[in-house]
């Protein structure tokens, strides 16, 4: 197992106080047949969750991802070199650039739930619709998550999905969260709110 990558989930979706980000399409991959690709590492992997009634972005990123390298393979198709890659995310190591904020997460919206850690696995590519199906393991449920790959360049992949946290279950941790933070979570309606919703961006070194 090395240090990198992948997963996901948002992990899923964690928390509420800062930033933005946007998901993008590209037409069908183009890929030459003479090159060999195969996963080396992790460029980034970040989420952003959304505060307030004016969904505020709060960007953030796992810093310690282990994969399980026996599962690599190569092939002269650069997304389909990523298949069957099963990552494990230590949430401890979770980065918003805020040490208060991040203590929040771990213990109000993963600890809630005794969830220390977030497996992810790489089922399936679809090379037409350019796409990457991931299996994502969080607080004992399974979901697929379908995400999109925005952008192939210079052997890395771009991907990114957004993801709801209430399918795993989190609506209990969610909860707890908003409230140590309540009032971070307001805009100017008062309100304090913290959305399940969490964008997920993915980048691949192959």
């Amino acid at each position: 197992m090395k240090k990198i990558l992948l997963s996901l989930c948002l992990a899923a979706s964690l928390f509420g106080c800062k930033s933005e980000s946007t998901s993008k399409t590209t037409s069908p991959i183009k890929l030459k047949s003479n090159n060999v690709y195969a996963y080396k590492s992790i460029d980034h992997f970040t989420f952003t969750a959304y505060k307030t009634s004016k969904k505020f972005g709060v960007k953030g990123s796992f810093k310690v991802i282990d994969v399980d390298k026996s599962n690599t393979h190569s092939s002269n198709n650069i997304l389909e070199a990523t298949k069957d890659l099963v990552a494990t995310i230590d949430i401890s190591n979770i980065f918003t650039s805020h040490p208060d904020r991040d203590k929040k997460i771990k213990e109000a919206f993963f600890g809630t739930h005794h969830i220390k850690t977030i497996t992810a696995r790489i089922a399936d590519v679809d090379l037409v619709k350019n796409t990457a199906l991931i299996e994502i393991n969080m607080n004992h449920v399974s979901k697929m998550v379908l995400f999109q790959v925005a952008s192939i360049k210079h052997r890395v992949i771009q991907l990114s999905a957004t993801v709801n946290t209430s399918g795993f279950k989190m609506d209990k941790g969610l909860a707890e969260l908003n409230k140590v933070c309540e009032d971070l979570h307001k805009a100017d309606d008062g309100k304090s709110i913290l959305w399940p919703d969490v964008l997920l961006e993915l980048a691949l070194k192959m």
